[in-house]
């Protein structure tokens, strides 16, 4: 899976994909201050090849993952960091 972050209004909206997935269904945002201390703040359902996700979160550290039909993790990310 990847992601791409840009600061919206309020927070940012996160852009997940995963190139040639066929399983992924859905998708839960990760944010934080800093790598480990990540936790959910969002999530979606797939939505095309490339899924638009408003999150209310400034991180600056983020990670998406991709669950399955069975709301099963079956990807994870990269952590991104915003700059300041």
């Amino acid at each position: 899976p990847s992601l791409a972050v840009l600061p919206d209004v309020g927070g940012v909206t996160v852009y997940a994909s995963w190139n040639g997935s066929t399983e992924t269904s859905s998708w839960q945002v990760f944010a934080g201050s800093d790598p480990t201390s990540l936790a959910m703040v969002a999530s979606a359902s797939k939505s095309g090849f490339e899924t638009v996700i408003p999150v209310a979160s400034h991180g600056p550290c983020f990670q998406v993952k991709a669950l399955n039909s069975g709301s099963m993790v079956i990807g994870v990310s990269d952590v991104i960091r915003l700059p300041n």
